[in-house]
């Protein structure tokens, strides 16, 4: 929810294109956050289903693959802590300047967008015509 509403903030003209960037890096990351997971925890791609002939058992992964789930979780913790330390680094709220000069303009200073975006962002910009 912070990137989205800091997004409708920065943006609030353009509030559906902010959501929708917003969106869209939320499923890429899980795109590449479980091709990245994938990789980790099976590199050769081994299939999933072995039947033991032995004991006519069917095991769904090799030891082998099985042994490497900590090194996956490990590793993923430590992706998304240092993904989550930039991203908390690189978002901030709009500058209260931006919106003071919101508040203080005329109607014929602002488009009409901005006006009926900024009456309904979080921070309630009240704008009058003198």
């Amino acid at each position: 929810m912070v990137p989205l509403i800091c997004g409708w903030e920065w943006f609030p003209t353009r509030r559906g294109l902010a959501t929708g960037i917003c969106l869209a890096g939320y499923g890429f990351g899980s795109f590449f956050g479980s091709q990245i997971s994938t990789y980790l925890v099976n590199p050769k791609g081994e299939d999933p289903t072995m039947s033991d002939q032995k004991n006519n058992e069917i095991m769904f992964y090799d030891v082998e693959v099985a042994s490497r789930v900590p090194f996956m979780i490990r590793s993923l913790v430590y992706i998304w802590t240092v993904l989550a330390t930039i991203g908390m680094l690189l978002i901030s709220r709009r500058p209260v300047e931006e919106d003071a000069r919101l508040k203080n303009s005329t109607f014929s200073d602002v488009s009409a967008t901005e006006v009926s975006s900024s009456q309904t962002s979080d921070r309630d910009i009240n704008i009058s015509n003198n």
